[in-house]
């Protein structure tokens, strides 16, 4: 017996001895691992250094993909994740048109760059910081700086567990209960609180029925009340749990269907109380020139129309339709500061051999008299066919962003139509959703269908496949929210260019029209005139 537990003892010690030296032979290696990247590491930054800034550059290129291949035990050849590319499509063969392509982002279809976002996305511990926005630690040292200021603070708590949200109406023949883990008042509909106290919902389950019952008072009397309405407001109580000190988590509400959408709300929401949207001025209630203007850099302030959305737009139309413009005489509003010297589309257009410059800030601000000096057509809209006189009519009139500045479009475009030759041509854009910007006033915007019927009443054919859109949904928001093009890669601004007036989105920032003046075969299309918009209701 003795002896099997001189074994027994015998056994574990070897095996207590093999366990020392694979341990050993574990630290060992991990040294040894820990040396070999160390001097990989220091090779690396002795040649980054011997390379200066270009070096660094191709480094920051291509250390994401490394990061993503070591992380993820891939083999694969490393590619800087911004250089990889996609075959694109010959656009010759229709297949980009055909399958409703705009060309945004010319890596999005590489299945080596989606499977090295995905690799990044999965190894991520902080989605939003990491993954989304890769910020450095450097980036997160500065934002966790600026969210721990004091106005910062309380900005940030109020948009997780501020505020009063409406939660139900209150007296519906079948009671609607208003679920809420805090406090739940009634209130009519100026919110002004009808009950004398609130109900702590938390404490009968997370919900209590909105009703005047619920609330102590009596219901309303419809005939007895102006305004026969009521509505419960929840407040949440902030109650700290092991992963938030307030209980808040981002979390899907009504119909979203990403939580994207609501990380995006609560961004939006943020910035806007910090005075950081919209991003050139932080003024909510004003987004005029000011505001566009602000969000450039000092040196491009004379040249906006390289920043401005709707010019980008309006640029690409003119671009389009210059071989359907006539000639010779050619009439735009030129630069004011410069008069007869800087006009921005006459020049573009071989058959604008006499160009004109309608010059209304002079006569506006100085009260000079109308009157044309060489090229310079001194005039509003409404005395131009007099200023012109019968003998000097345009071939061709450039009414860019014009017409929301003018107090009376029907007169305003029937003054063009009479400064026109016939078979002349009108290139019309104005903006559908801009804001309020005074040059010196600011009147009007235009739908398609508000462009079309102001240019037919003034005598214009205005064809459907001679408009055009510029902008949608998210342009819309990114001109109010102070945004440039250089916030957008190009291809995502020329994808939000729209033709045709059937294809125009209904959020377009700008609309578009070639119109023209009989006799001209525009005119012989369908769309043109009276008999196609009084077969789609629109009548004078």
């Amino acid at each position: 017996m003795r002896g099997f537990w001189a074994l027994l003892l015998c056994h574990q010690l070897l095996l207590a001895a093999a366990r020392a030296s694979a341990l050993r032979a574990q630290t060992l290696a991990s040294a040894t691992l820990q040396q070999r990247i160390d001097a990989k590491l220091q090779q690396l930054h002795d040649a980054t250094l011997r390379g200066g800034e270009d070096a660094l550059r191709r480094l920051e290129d291509v250390l994401p993909a490394i990061l993503v291949q070591v992380e993820s035990g891939s083999s694969a050849p490393v590619k800087p994740i911004s250089k990889l590319q996609v075959e694109r499509k010959d656009k010759s063969t229709g297949d980009d048109a055909a399958s409703g392509s705009t060309g945004d982002d010319a890596a999005s279809g590489s299945p080596e760059y989606t499977a090295a976002i995905t690799a990044h996305v999965a190894a991520s511990k902080c989605i939003f910081d990491d993954a989304i926005f890769s910020l450095t630690p450097a980036t997160k040292a500065e934002l966790r700086a600026e969210l721990m200021q004091p106005a910062a603070a309380s900005s940030l708590q109020f948009v997780r567990r501020g505020g009063w949200w409406s939660c139900a109406t209150a007296d519906w023949s079948v009671p609607i209960s208003c679920h809420c883990n805090g406090n739940v008042r009634l209130v009519d509909l100026d919110r002004n609180e009808v009950a004398p106290a609130a109900v702590d919902a938390s404490l009968l389950g997370g919900a209590v029925a909105c009703t005047s019952a619920s609330f102590g008072v009596a219901p309303i009397v419809g005939s007895d009340a102006r305004f026969p309405w009521r509505g419960c407001e929840c407040a949440e109580h902030p109650m700290a749990d092991a992963s938030s000190p307030d209980g808040y988590h981002l979390s899907k509400k009504l119909t979203s269907k990403s939580v994207l959408q609501e990380g995006w709300l609560v961004l939006t929401r943020l910035l806007g109380r910090s005075s950081l949207l919209p991003l050139g001025t932080g003024d909510r209630t004003y987004k005029g020139i000011e505001n566009w203007s602000a969000r450039m850099p000092p040196w491009a302030q004379s040249n906006f129309p390289n920043y401005i959305f709707e010019r980008h737009w309006v640029d690409k139309f003119i671009r389009s339709m210059i071989p359907h413009l006539p000639g010779p005489k050619c009439l735009e509003w030129g630069h004011p500061d410069k008069p007869g010297q800087m006009m921005h589309y006459v020049h573009r257009v071989p058959q604008c051999t006499e160009p004109y410059d309608m010059q209304f800030d002079y006569i506006h601000y100085q009260n000079a008299p109308m009157h044309i000096s060489g090229n310079i057509v001194h005039s509003d809209i409404l005395s131009l066919p007099t200023v012109l006189g019968p003998n000097l009519k345009m071939n061709v009139i450039f009414a860019t962003q014009v017409f929301e500045h003018v107090a009376d479009p029907m007169k305003a475009a029937s003054a063009l139509f009479e400064a026109l030759a016939p078979g002349g041509a009108l290139i019309f854009t104005a903006p559908q959703s801009a804001p309020f910007h005074k040059v010196p006033h600011d009147y009007y915007r235009y739908t398609a269908e508000g462009a079309k019927y102001v240019l037919v009443q003034a005598g214009f054919c205005a064809p459907n496949h001679l408009f055009s859109g510029g902008g949608d949904f998210v342009f819309s928001v990114a001109a109010d929210a102070g945004l440039q093009i250089q916030d957008f890669p190009m291809e995502e601004v020329d994808g939000a260019y729209q033709s045709g007036f059937d294809s125009i989105s209904h959020d377009a920032i700008g609309i578009h029209v070639l119109a023209f003046k009989a006799p001209h075969p525009a005119c012989d299309d369908p769309t043109a005139g009276w008999a196609y918009m009084t077969q789609q209701g629109m009548k004078p």
